[in-house]
């Protein structure tokens, strides 16, 4: 086992715990953004499994793992694009499936582009562009949000500038791809170690965040309270009954006085 399969199975273990503490936090009943964001923990463990089984036994039969990698962080991206988006917005089943159908024909076509023996510089490269794209499209997606509420909300700030620094990672990604040894999981050194540590914290700090929000920012357009924001909820209804009331008095006073 060498230490980027290590690095996988810790990842693996940290998102399998993160997925199920964003289960539990939502009491099982979750929203739209919550259940996008979930499957997007979900969806990633596979990929990781197969990152881990990669990296400790060589000479596994791969074309199965490197479509599962590929497909599972494809899928994963599209969760949370849609997480974010359901925030405010709402979502369509047949755009997510689209997007998921998209997925699967994107992972076959790199591994058409395998087997017709395209080099492992100009996989990586395809690869990087893709996530280099979907961490821009959250971005802005962050950026068109309208509600003045949320988009004051630090911890939206916080997955933005996440979502640039994917961004910026992917930039360094595809700069790698035009040297002789690119940042590839296929290629363990000390730069892709230290490569994915970093993007592991980032995906820590993008769950942390994403939790954060959900618990500082009330979403008025949906009927029943969310479990993470409970006593935000009450107490900010009550804050408002408190400030009619008051409201109220003064103006009985200002007829008086009338």
């Amino acid at each position: 086992m060498n230490s980027l399969a290590a690095l996988a199975i810790t990842y693996l273990l940290m998102t399998i715990c993160s997925a199920s503490i964003l289960y539990f936090s939502f009491n099982g009943k979750i929203d739209a953004s919550g259940k996008y964001f979930f499957l997007g923990e979900l969806t990633i463990l596979p990929g990781i499994f197969c990152v881990a089984l990669n990296n400790t036994y060589s000479d596994i039969f791969r074309p199965p793992l490197f479509f599962t990698i590929n497909a599972s962080v494809w899928i994963s991206h599209v969760c949370i694009l849609f997480s974010i988006y359901a925030l405010t917005f709402k979502t369509h089943q047949w755009k997510f499936i689209l997007a998921i159908t998209s997925g699967l024909i994107y992972a076959t076509a790199v591994e058409i582009c395998r087997i017709y023996n395209f080099s492992i510089n100009n996989i990586t490269l395809i690869a990087t562009f893709t996530d280099a794209i979907f961490s821009f499209w959250t971005y802005t997606i962050c950026k068109s949000i309208q509600d003045k509420e949320l988009q004051k909300n630090i911890f939206l700030s916080w997955i933005k500038n996440i979502e640039i620094i994917f961004v910026l990672f992917a930039v360094i990604r595809i700069i790698s791809c035009f040297t002789e040894r690119p940042i590839n999981a296929q290629l363990p050194s000390f730069t892709t170690n230290i490569f994915y540590i970093f993007y592991l914290i980032l995906n820590v700090f993008r769950y942390i965040s994403y939790q954060s929000l959900r618990i500082s920012w009330v979403d008025y357009r949906t009927n029943s309270i969310n479990p993470l924001n409970k006593n935000l909820e009450i107490l900010d209804k009550d804050f408002k009954i408190k400030c009619s009331y008051e409201l109220v008095q003064k103006r009985i006073i200002g007829v008086k006085n009338y």
